[in-house]
Order: C-alpha cells, then structure tokens, then sequence
C-alpha cells in the first residue's frame, strides 16, 4: 500500500503480525515468525519511526501495567511511554478485546 497512515500490530506467542491501512483499505498482513523477544520491540520501534504512520493500533495478549503491556506468552514488556518520549506519539486509549489488551496510539 503505497499511502498509509495506519499501522495494525498483533503480538503473539510465537509470530508479530503488521498490516497498513487508510482510507482505501487494509493491506496484505506480515507475518514475522519465530520472532525473538529481543527483536519485538526493536521491529516495533522500527515500524512506528516510519512517517507516513500517523496511527496504531497494537494487540499483545497481557496485563496493563501502567503505560505498558506485560505479555503473558513472552517476557517481553509493550513500554507505550519509550513510544511518547522518543517517538512523539500520543497515547489515545487501553483497550481490552477478549484476552488481547489493545494500545491506540496518535501522532
């Protein structure tokens, strides 16, 4: 998708799924498998550096803590505030969808 503005994240146990969307549609989904936890957020903060993304939405199944998300299936840490500081985004909402814990972010 060659204009975007929107990234769509799914966290799991064993792959990190990204798709883009605007106003036209949703693009085809990425599957990054076997990722390792060490590489999570780094792909993360990869992904949200982009300029075109003016929106996320990011699902990781865990607890809220704060302004982070503990994922149950991984000893990885979501840090929503690493997202404010160093890359200029706002925190809109926490969400909660079945077991998955949702963080909507803004530029």
């Amino acid at each position: 998708m060659s204009s975007y503005s929107s990234l769509l994240v799914d966290i799991g146990g064993t792959n990190m799924r990204y798709a883009y969307a605007n106003k036209k549609g949703i693009s085809e989904e990425n599957i990054l498998s076997n990722i390792s936890d060490q590489n999570i957020n780094k792909t993360l903060r990869n992904l949200l550096s982009n300029p075109k993304i003016k929106n996320a939405v990011i699902a990781a199944a865990g607890p809220r803590l704060g302004n982070r998300i503990e994922m149950t299936n991984r000893k990885v840490t979501i840090d929503a505030d690493y997202c404010v500081e160093s890359l200029s985004w706002l925190i809109l909402k926490f969400l909660m969808i079945g077991k998955q814990l949702v963080m909507l972010l803004m530029k």
